[in-house]
């Protein structure tokens, strides 16, 4: 009788155990396939006081070089859980701050521990995470980012790793009023000290509305909208406007250097609005050298169009240069080079420093760089040459002088 109460009692405190720590958590997917999971549950005590801890969990197949959970809704200023492998079966959490677009660093913001179950496993890294003293409502909505990278293993112990940039990301909101647990206790733990697997744990509730980014499929589309923006602008720095302005030297068509120009022109307005919207969602428009120095480069070239064309007016009506036609010239000529320089910064925005994208850029650039300083050096030899056989003329027959200025050469 004793034996069979003592039983019950234990199976009734096994029971009480199971409710008291059971979780009502929350989840989120995302991934190439839907495949990395993230769990959330915030115990009742922490909610009610808008402070305490609340319980995480990052769970991610190896194919994944590294996985990151990011609080707020874009890039800048994010504070970011990021997860890969130890190389000795365990895996690496490390606590950074993200500040724009460039690689998060490590910060000692927040209190995070590492739980039971936490681990490489079955073919997954799992982090379960006891958080607190982070920016959260934690009885209400957060904005959410996520981000990741296919690879192999970083096998690094190191929170402060390099890490390469993201394959894809994505935007979502959590509402915690969702994610109640009864206690504050590890929720991804059975009574029995099991771990939930991942795949099956949470309702999957949370409030994902967002700003209409918020599935892998944006994440891509946001990585298409990037990689348009630098290759337009690498085309019409590099190569258009530099062509463009040896045209006038080299055939001496202003119609053709006009028709080419305005082409340019207009594929730069195209690649400035794909560049705007992808660092307007991520949270560093004007927030950084590239995009700032951008935004005043392009609004200067705004008005070249029309410098060009009171310039085509004086040499039409006099044969000859004004000051209108040196500003056009050589406010030209500047920004360009601004131009070509600020897209390596833009590389260098996107972690593209010492690879071959930029290298490609760096020998395009020179090469043509190279080429146009020869145009202008080519033009101004030509003019000496034409004005010095129109003065050898003018002195044979005693004529007056004519001007012999090129319109841009």
């Amino acid at each position: 009788m004793k034996s069979t109460f003592s039983k019950a009692t234990f199976g009734l405190a096994a029971a009480l155990y199971a409710t008291l720590t059971s979780a009502d958590v929350t989840s989120r997917q995302v991934g190439d396939s839907n495949d990395i999971q993230f769990q959330w549950g915030v115990p009742e005590s922490s909610a009610s006081s808008s402070s305490g801890a609340f319980y995480v969990q990052l769970s991610a197949p190896v194919k994944y070089q590294w996985v990151g959970l990011g609080i707020g809704s874009r890039m800048a200023g994010a504070h970011i859980l990021l997860m890969y492998q130890d190389g000795n079966g365990n895996i690496t959490l490390s606590n950074r701050q993200a500040d724009g677009h460039t690689m998060p660093t490590t910060t000692t913001d927040g209190q995070l521990e590492l739980l039971s179950g936490t681990g490489v496993q079955d073919g997954k890294m799992v982090a379960n995470v006891r958080a607190s003293d982070l920016n959260l409502q934690l009885g209400g909505q957060n904005s959410w980012i996520a981000a990741w990278k296919t690879g192999s293993s970083l096998d690094s112990a190191n929170t402060a790793a390099q890490i390469s940039r993201h394959d894809g990301h994505s935007q979502f909101s959590i509402n915690f009023a969702q994610a109640s647990i009864t206690s504050d206790a590890n929720p991804f733990e059975n009574s029995n000290g099991t771990v939930n697997n991942p795949s099956s744990g949470g309702n999957n509730n949370g409030d994902s509305s967002s700003d209409g980014d918020d599935d892998s499929s944006s994440g891509s589309n946001m990585n298409t909208i990037i990689l348009a923006h630098g290759i337009i602008m690498s085309i019409v720095f590099v190569a258009m406007y530099p062509i463009g302005s040896m045209l006038m030297p080299l055939v001496g068509k202003w119609y053709i250097h006009g028709a080419w120009q305005f082409v340019a022109y207009l594929m730069m307005w195209a690649g400035f609005g794909l560049g705007y919207v992808y660092a307007e969602r991520n949270g560093y428009f004007f927030n950084q050298t590239h995009t700032r120095m951008g935004t005043i480069v392009v609004a200067l070239l705004g008005l070249q169009p029309l410098f060009g064309w009171f310039h085509h007016s004086q040499y039409t009506k006099h044969q000859s240069r004004g000051i209108i036609s040196h500003v056009h010239i050589w406010y030209g000529r500047a920004l360009i080079i601004i131009g070509i320089v600020n897209g390596g910064l833009g590389l260098q925005l996107t972690g593209n420093t010492s690879g071959r994208y930029m290298i490609a850029y760096s020998v395009v650039a020179a090469v043509v760089f190279a080429a146009y300083i020869g145009s202008i050096g080519f033009g101004f030899l030509k003019r000496k040459r034409q004005d010095g056989g129109a003065e050898g003329r003018r002195k044979k027959s005693d004529s007056p002088p004519v001007s012999q200025t090129r319109e841009y050469a």
